[in-house]
């Protein structure tokens, strides 16, 4: 067990060993163009496996209009424009009931089926778009959202493996322990203070406030995603990353996380 756990930090550690620089360069170096299409991929693949959990869990979607609203709604963010971002949203919304109406099977899984379509193409693009949004006003609130999460995981992960006792939400996640979330709100506010320190001019209050807010919406949608995989009877939602699982996997914490910061960050005008 001792081997295997080893093994598992051993490819956690070097996976994001590879994938953190060449992160940096493009958060920093892209132009808006080039970033909302690698925004895009991984919106694509995270909801590609998303999809996958729906099917798993014996749900139905509508594959067209899933895939139509993964990029209108993140190319809405792109340019933007909050008119077109509107119709973006009436515009998949419409296509899903329409082609749910007219298809040869209307009476069947009618709410399941409308409804999955609904949250697949909502729960990842809506929300992930929001590192647009907050790369438009500062790359370095990226960052900041990146810090504030991997290292409230990193530290709810290795301290609840070493010391976690108490679990947290069993039913939806049995090896996250109330001791890992102490640790990990420690380690996200404590990462939220060391970035915002050296490249944020924000006072204590802030960062402590926007950490705090980001480290409990990065639970939730960890509790979230786990939610899901918990009901399609999976570990991972793929196995894209090597001792990370899928991109839905690496992400779920962040499509919380990026709404909640943007929101702060623009509401307080800091």
């Amino acid at each position: 067990m001792s081997r295997l756990l080893g093994n598992e930090k051993l490819k956690r550690v070097l996976t994001a060993a590879v994938l953190i620089p060449p992160l940096v360069i493009a958060v920093i170096k892209l132009s808006h163009f080039l970033f909302f299409l690698l925004l895009l991929v991984v919106i694509y693949i995270a909801t590609y496996e998303f999809s996958m959990l729906i099917e798993a869990s014996g749900g139905k979607f509508l594959k067209i209009p899933t895939y139509i609203g993964a990029f209108l709604i993140p190319f809405g963010f792109y340019l933007n424009d909050f008119k077109l971002f509107l119709l973006t949203v009436f515009v998949v919304s419409f296509s899903s009931l329409s082609i749910k109406l007219l298809g040869d099977q209307p009476l069947e899984s009618t709410f399941n089926t409308v409804g999955n379509t609904f949250l697949n193409i909502f729960y990842v693009p809506f929300f992930f778009s929001f590192i647009m949004l907050l790369r438009n006003i500062n790359f370095h609130y990226i960052f900041y959202l990146f810090v504030v999460i991997f290292l409230s995981d990193t530290f709810a992960y290795f301290f609840g493996i070493r010391f976690g006792k108490k679990r947290l939400y069993e039913i939806i996640s049995p090896k996250k322990s109330i001791e890992g979330l102490l640790a990990g709100i420690l380690g996200g506010l404590s990462g939220g203070l060391l970035y915002a320190y050296i490249f944020l001019d924000i006072s204590l209050i802030h960062i402590f406030a926007s950490s705090g807010l980001v480290v409990f919406a990065g639970v939730i949608g960890d509790l979230t995603e786990s939610m899901f995989k918990r009901k399609a009877g999976v570990k991972d939602s793929g196995n894209i990353f090597p001792g990370h699982g899928g991109m839905l996997d690496r992400v779920d914490a962040l499509l919380f996380g990026a709404p909640v910061l943007y929101f702060y960050v623009s509401s307080m005008g800091i």
